[in-house]
């Protein structure tokens, strides 16, 4: 695991963001789905399940990660080996809204989910 923090303005360090590293864990759950070390394909269609089937939000960031809307979760991969396993970063609202994530958290794009059509 990884702490990340930032110092609040009036020096004092603040922990933003908490990262569990995806080949050793520990393993977290959302509404039943494991985040930490998962096949990033099988875990997107996890939580593209988990947001339609409770009419969520949902949000995409520029590599494509999906996680429902308003988590403060960011989903990164790391290197197993020749595969890919999921990486998942939680952060406080003052810890984005610092924009001391940049190296962590990529701009999202979320919003309601209404129907996803594939090759039409």
């Amino acid at each position: 695991m990884s702490a990340h923090y930032w110092t609040n303005p009036d020096g004092v360090p603040r922990l933003g963001a908490v990262t569990a590293f995806g080949r050793t864990g520990p393993q977290v759950l959302h509404a039943g789905i494991p985040l930490v070390g998962a096949v990033p394909s099988s875990l997107g269609a996890a939580i593209l399940q988990h947001v339609e089937g409770h009419d969520l939000g949902l949000c995409f960031s520029l590599s494509g990660a999906m996680t429902p809307a308003g988590v403060n979760l960011a989903l990164d991969t790391a290197r197993a080996g020749d595969a890919t396993v999921s990486e998942p970063t939680f952060y406080t609202e003052q810890w984005e809204m610092q924009g001391a994530r940049t190296e962590l958290v990529r701009p999202w794009f979320c919003g309601w989910l209404l129907s996803v059509a594939v090759g039409m």
